[in-house]
Protein backbone atom coordinates (compact mmCIF):
# COMPACT_ATOMS: atom_id res chain seq x y z
CA UNK A 1 0.00 0.00 0.00
CA UNK A 2 1.52 3.77 -1.16
CA UNK A 3 1.88 6.11 1.99
CA UNK A 4 1.49 9.50 1.35
CA UNK A 5 0.84 12.84 2.98
CA UNK A 6 2.36 16.63 3.13
CA UNK A 7 5.48 17.65 4.59
CA UNK A 8 3.21 19.25 6.83
CA UNK A 9 2.02 16.16 8.18
CA UNK A 10 5.52 14.14 7.61
CA UNK A 11 8.63 15.31 8.73
CA UNK A 12 11.31 13.83 6.05
CA UNK A 13 13.67 13.18 8.67
CA UNK A 14 10.46 10.79 10.48
CA UNK A 15 9.84 9.60 6.97
CA UNK A 16 13.37 8.16 6.29
CA UNK A 17 13.70 6.66 9.89
CA UNK A 18 10.09 4.57 9.23
CA UNK A 19 11.40 3.35 6.18
CA UNK A 20 15.13 2.54 7.35
CA UNK A 21 13.58 0.59 10.43
CA UNK A 22 11.01 -1.23 8.83
CA UNK A 23 13.66 -2.59 6.19
CA UNK A 24 11.79 -1.07 3.35
CA UNK A 25 11.69 -1.63 -0.63
CA UNK A 26 10.51 1.04 -2.81
CA UNK A 27 10.59 4.98 -3.94
CA UNK A 28 9.54 7.92 -1.72
CA UNK A 29 8.68 10.42 -4.67
CA UNK A 30 8.34 14.09 -3.91
CA UNK A 31 6.98 17.47 -5.62
CA UNK A 32 6.76 21.22 -4.55
CA UNK A 33 5.39 23.78 -6.15
CA UNK A 34 7.21 27.28 -6.57
CA UNK A 35 5.43 30.86 -6.39
CA UNK A 36 5.81 30.82 -10.10
CA UNK A 37 3.50 27.12 -10.66
CA UNK A 38 6.40 25.35 -11.47
CA UNK A 39 6.65 21.70 -10.58
CA UNK A 40 9.79 20.56 -8.96
CA UNK A 41 10.26 16.87 -8.35
CA UNK A 42 12.62 14.26 -6.38
CA UNK A 43 12.80 10.81 -5.21
CA UNK A 44 14.83 8.69 -2.97
CA UNK A 45 14.58 5.09 -3.34
CA UNK A 46 15.41 2.46 -0.86
CA UNK A 47 16.71 -0.96 -0.84
CA UNK A 48 15.80 -3.29 2.67
CA UNK A 49 15.61 0.45 4.57
CA UNK A 50 18.87 1.90 3.33
CA UNK A 51 19.43 4.55 0.24
CA UNK A 52 20.74 3.82 -3.29
CA UNK A 53 19.60 6.34 -5.07
CA UNK A 54 18.74 10.18 -4.58
CA UNK A 55 17.67 12.77 -7.01
CA UNK A 56 16.28 16.32 -7.49
CA UNK A 57 15.36 18.02 -9.96
CA UNK A 58 17.55 17.30 -13.57
CA UNK A 59 21.03 18.02 -11.72
CA UNK A 60 21.21 14.16 -10.21
CA UNK A 61 19.04 12.73 -12.57
CA UNK A 62 20.27 10.34 -15.49
CA UNK A 63 22.56 7.98 -16.53
CA UNK A 64 24.86 7.02 -13.06
CA UNK A 65 27.73 6.26 -15.13
CA UNK A 66 27.64 10.00 -17.29
CA UNK A 67 27.53 11.39 -13.37
CA UNK A 68 30.65 9.73 -12.53
CA UNK A 69 32.65 11.26 -15.59
CA UNK A 70 31.16 14.68 -14.78
CA UNK A 71 32.66 14.19 -11.01
CA UNK A 72 35.77 13.09 -12.43
CA UNK A 73 35.69 9.86 -10.45
CA UNK A 74 36.15 8.07 -14.11
CA UNK A 75 37.00 9.04 -17.29
CA UNK A 76 35.40 9.54 -20.53
CA UNK A 77 37.08 6.67 -22.05
CA UNK A 78 36.33 4.44 -18.83
CA UNK A 79 33.27 5.63 -18.62
CA UNK A 80 32.55 4.76 -22.55
CA UNK A 81 34.43 0.76 -22.36
CA UNK A 82 32.26 0.06 -19.74
CA UNK A 83 29.38 1.13 -21.26
CA UNK A 84 30.14 -1.25 -24.82
CA UNK A 85 31.00 -3.98 -21.99
CA UNK A 86 27.51 -3.58 -20.31
CA UNK A 87 26.14 -3.72 -23.65
CA UNK A 88 28.30 -6.67 -25.41
CA UNK A 89 27.28 -9.41 -22.48
CA UNK A 90 23.56 -8.09 -22.47
CA UNK A 91 22.78 -11.59 -23.87
CA UNK A 92 24.53 -13.20 -21.25
CA UNK A 93 22.55 -14.57 -18.54
CA UNK A 94 25.13 -14.14 -15.71
CA UNK A 95 25.76 -9.98 -17.25
CA UNK A 96 27.67 -7.93 -15.23
CA UNK A 97 26.10 -4.42 -13.81
CA UNK A 98 28.12 -1.51 -14.57
CA UNK A 99 29.32 -0.62 -11.18
CA UNK A 100 30.91 -4.59 -11.37
CA UNK A 101 32.14 -3.92 -14.91
CA UNK A 102 33.96 -0.61 -13.71
CA UNK A 103 35.18 -2.84 -10.78
CA UNK A 104 36.40 -5.35 -11.87
CA UNK A 105 38.19 -3.70 -15.08
CA UNK A 106 40.14 -1.85 -12.28
CA UNK A 107 38.33 1.85 -13.48
CA UNK A 108 37.68 2.30 -10.08
CA UNK A 109 37.17 0.79 -6.58
CA UNK A 110 34.98 -0.18 -4.06
CA UNK A 111 35.90 2.58 -1.69
CA UNK A 112 35.34 5.19 -4.36
CA UNK A 113 31.79 4.42 -5.57
CA UNK A 114 30.79 3.99 -2.08
CA UNK A 115 32.00 7.67 -1.85
CA UNK A 116 30.40 8.74 -5.12
CA UNK A 117 26.78 7.09 -3.67
CA UNK A 118 26.87 8.78 -0.79
CA UNK A 119 28.23 12.08 -1.27
CA UNK A 120 25.49 11.98 -4.26
CA UNK A 121 22.68 10.97 -1.62
CA UNK A 122 23.46 13.29 0.58
CA UNK A 123 23.75 16.35 -1.45
CA UNK A 124 20.20 15.62 -2.66
CA UNK A 125 18.88 14.65 0.99
CA UNK A 126 20.52 18.30 1.80
CA UNK A 127 18.06 19.80 -0.87
CA UNK A 128 15.11 18.19 0.16
CA UNK A 129 15.34 19.05 4.03
CA UNK A 130 15.05 22.08 3.12
CA UNK A 131 11.66 22.16 1.86
CA UNK A 132 9.33 23.36 3.73
CA UNK A 133 5.93 22.63 1.53
CA UNK A 134 5.24 19.97 -0.69
CA UNK A 135 3.76 16.32 -1.11
CA UNK A 136 5.72 12.86 -0.86
CA UNK A 137 4.16 9.33 -1.78
CA UNK A 138 5.71 5.92 -1.01
CA UNK A 139 5.29 3.43 -3.36
CA UNK A 140 6.64 -0.21 -2.10
CA UNK A 141 6.23 -2.14 -5.48
CA UNK A 142 8.85 0.41 -7.78
CA UNK A 143 12.60 0.66 -8.38
CA UNK A 144 14.89 2.38 -10.29
CA UNK A 145 16.97 -0.16 -11.01
CA UNK A 146 19.56 1.85 -13.64
CA UNK A 147 20.49 4.04 -11.13
CA UNK A 148 21.46 1.07 -9.10
CA UNK A 149 25.09 1.04 -8.41
CA UNK A 150 24.71 -2.11 -5.93
CA UNK A 151 25.97 0.48 -3.06
CA UNK A 152 23.37 1.43 -0.75
CA UNK A 153 23.26 4.21 2.69
CA UNK A 154 21.78 4.19 5.75
CA UNK A 155 20.72 7.89 6.22
CA UNK A 156 22.50 7.92 9.73
CA UNK A 157 25.86 7.61 8.38
CA UNK A 158 25.28 10.62 7.03
CA UNK A 159 23.52 12.66 9.35
CA UNK A 160 25.79 14.23 11.10
CA UNK A 161 27.38 15.88 7.97
CA UNK A 162 23.78 16.58 6.62
CA UNK A 163 22.99 18.45 10.22
CA UNK A 164 26.30 20.48 10.03
CA UNK A 165 25.52 21.54 6.55
CA UNK A 166 21.99 22.57 7.21
CA UNK A 167 23.56 24.57 10.14
CA UNK A 168 25.61 26.30 8.10
CA UNK A 169 23.01 26.90 5.42
CA UNK A 170 20.94 28.29 7.90
CA UNK A 171 24.03 30.94 8.99
CA UNK A 172 24.69 31.75 5.64
CA UNK A 173 21.68 31.76 3.52
CA UNK A 174 20.61 35.23 6.48
CA UNK A 175 23.15 37.23 4.26
CA UNK A 176 23.28 35.23 1.08
CA UNK A 177 19.27 35.06 0.47
CA UNK A 178 17.67 32.44 -2.64
CA UNK A 179 14.65 35.13 -2.40
CA UNK A 180 15.75 36.18 -5.57
CA UNK A 181 17.90 38.80 -4.83
CA UNK A 182 20.36 39.39 -7.32
CA UNK A 183 24.43 39.68 -6.74
CA UNK A 184 26.05 41.56 -8.98
CA UNK A 185 30.18 42.93 -9.30
CA UNK A 186 31.08 46.07 -7.14
CA UNK A 187 31.31 49.03 -9.78
CA UNK A 188 34.18 49.93 -7.45
CA UNK A 189 36.45 47.25 -5.80
CA UNK A 190 36.94 47.47 -1.81
CA UNK A 191 39.77 49.32 -0.65
CA UNK A 192 42.32 46.30 0.06
CA UNK A 193 41.35 44.91 -3.61
CA UNK A 194 45.23 44.67 -4.01
CA UNK A 195 45.68 42.02 -1.65
CA UNK A 196 42.91 39.98 -3.19
CA UNK A 197 43.85 36.58 -4.36
CA UNK A 198 40.83 34.86 -5.54
CA UNK A 199 40.63 31.49 -6.60
CA UNK A 200 39.61 29.87 -9.68
CA UNK A 201 35.90 29.63 -8.60
CA UNK A 202 35.87 32.90 -7.18
CA UNK A 203 36.89 34.13 -10.75
CA UNK A 204 34.55 32.24 -12.54
CA UNK A 205 31.58 33.18 -10.56
CA UNK A 206 32.48 37.19 -10.74
CA UNK A 207 32.32 36.53 -14.91
CA UNK A 208 28.77 35.28 -14.14
CA UNK A 209 28.01 38.45 -12.42
CA UNK A 210 27.59 41.19 -14.79
CA UNK A 211 24.42 42.37 -14.90
CA UNK A 212 23.28 40.76 -11.56
CA UNK A 213 22.27 36.76 -11.10
CA UNK A 214 20.47 35.27 -8.26
CA UNK A 215 21.33 32.28 -6.09
CA UNK A 216 19.42 29.98 -8.20
CA UNK A 217 20.85 31.15 -11.19
CA UNK A 218 24.34 31.04 -10.13
CA UNK A 219 23.52 27.22 -9.30
CA UNK A 220 22.32 26.74 -12.49
CA UNK A 221 25.23 28.19 -14.34
CA UNK A 222 28.07 27.19 -12.74
CA UNK A 223 26.69 23.76 -11.26
CA UNK A 224 28.07 24.37 -8.15
CA UNK A 225 25.92 23.17 -5.24
CA UNK A 226 23.81 26.41 -3.26
CA UNK A 227 25.86 26.41 0.02
CA UNK A 228 29.16 26.60 -1.76
CA UNK A 229 27.93 29.58 -3.83
CA UNK A 230 26.66 31.28 -0.86
CA UNK A 231 29.98 30.66 0.58
CA UNK A 232 31.93 32.46 -2.32
CA UNK A 233 29.14 34.81 -2.91
CA UNK A 234 30.01 36.18 0.95
CA UNK A 235 33.41 35.76 0.54
CA UNK A 236 33.62 38.28 -2.22
CA UNK A 237 31.30 40.60 -0.70
CA UNK A 238 33.84 40.40 2.02
CA UNK A 239 35.95 41.49 -0.14
CA UNK A 240 34.21 44.59 -1.77
CA UNK A 241 33.94 42.91 -5.10
CA UNK A 242 30.33 41.94 -5.05
CA UNK A 243 26.95 43.48 -3.79
CA UNK A 244 23.45 42.96 -3.36
CA UNK A 245 20.73 44.79 -5.65
CA UNK A 246 19.49 46.48 -2.69
CA UNK A 247 23.13 48.45 -2.29
CA UNK A 248 22.77 49.39 -6.42
CA UNK A 249 18.99 50.60 -5.32
CA UNK A 250 20.72 52.99 -2.60
CA UNK A 251 23.14 54.01 -4.71
CA UNK A 252 20.75 55.63 -7.49
CA UNK A 253 18.36 57.37 -5.02
CA UNK A 254 21.00 59.22 -3.87
CA UNK A 255 21.71 60.04 -7.00
CA UNK A 256 18.47 61.50 -8.04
Amino acid sequence: MALEGSLSDFSLNDMFRLLQSGKKDGILYLEKTEAERVATRGQVCFSKGMIYHAEVGMASAGDPGERMYASGLITETEYRQAKGLVKIQQGDKAKRSLAQVLIEEGYVSRHKLEQFVAQSVEDVLFDLLRWESGTLRFEPNDSHQAADLGVAIAVGDIAAKLATRLEEWNRLSKNVPDDGTNFFMASTAGGNAGDIHLTAREWGLLCHLHGGRSLRELVNLTGYGDLEIARLLLELQASGLVERNEVAVASTSAGI
